[in-house]
């Protein structure tokens, strides 16, 4: 299926969401479930950003969380937005990271370091 961007979208694929959720906006990352009912298992979010004053300026920084692996979703075809292929590739770089961490191969120091050097932190 084509969103109204063109870009195919198909099971398999990983996606991008960005939607308000109350008084603040939610970023996720997920993965074609199903393309025929647009069914995505949600894999990444961010959390509630943070505002930090730093040297007068402020920034607004967020957490990178892992979803609740049973986070699934149907959103609408024309929400989602394919990764261009870098991001793709670090993201699939850091879900193997982070699927070693929860089996217990790496440590919580070992990931986070990952997921910095990946520029997820």
């Amino acid at each position: 299926m084509r969103n109204w961007l063109g870009q195919d979208i198909t099971t398999g694929t990983l996606v991008y969401r960005g939607a308000r959720r109350g008084d603040t906006s939610e970023y996720k990352i997920g993965r074609v479930l199903d393309d025929s009912k647009m069914r995505v298992h949600w894999l990444l979010s961010t959390g509630r950003g943070v505002t930090n004053r730093v040297n007068d300026n402020w920034e607004v920084v967020r957490d990178l969380k892992v979803s609740n692996m049973d986070s699934k979703g149907n959103p609408s075809l024309d929400s989602l937005v394919v990764l261009p292929q870098d991001v793709n590739d670090r993201v699939e770089d850091a879900l193997s990271a982070i699927e070693q961490w929860k089996q217990g191969q790496i440590t919580g120091e070992a990931l986070k370091s990952t997921l910095e050097t990946l520029d997820f932190a």
